[in-house]
């Protein structure tokens, strides 16, 4: 069995570079809660420019390389907000740090990690 994506690369969830997969998720949080609008595994460049590697897992000819920023952008866009304009204040500082929000989920109230 092979795992699509896989390669070394940068993890936030680990803190650094491991061999492992990396998703983008986009969700909505309020203070009623909170859920997962939509996600993509993003592809590293090897595997991207591997074809036949992407086949064998299930990945379709047209999936092309895309870092992980431009894929949050994609799925921002494709649920209908308009980037470069009235982005919710979150997504923009996602954006512009290259997507390290996860970090946000480890703080405690009051910004205490």
């Amino acid at each position: 069995m092979r795992s699509a994506g896989v390669a070394r690369q940068y993890s936030g969830t680990a803190g650094g570079v491991e061999n492992c997969q990396v998703g983008v998720f986009l969700a909505y949080r309020s203070a009623s809660g909170h859920g997962l609008i939509d996600r993509q595994l993003h592809s590293p460049a090897a595997w991207s420019d591997d074809r036949e590697r992407c086949r064998a897992v299930g990945i379709p000819d047209d999936v092309e390389f895309a870092t992980e920023p431009q894929i949050a952008k994609g799925l921002l866009v494709s649920r209908g907000f308009r980037t470069g304009q009235a982005e919710p204040s979150d997504a923009r500082t996602c954006l512009s740090n290259r997507l390290q929000c996860s970090d946000r989920s480890k703080r405690r109230p009051g910004g205490a990690r």
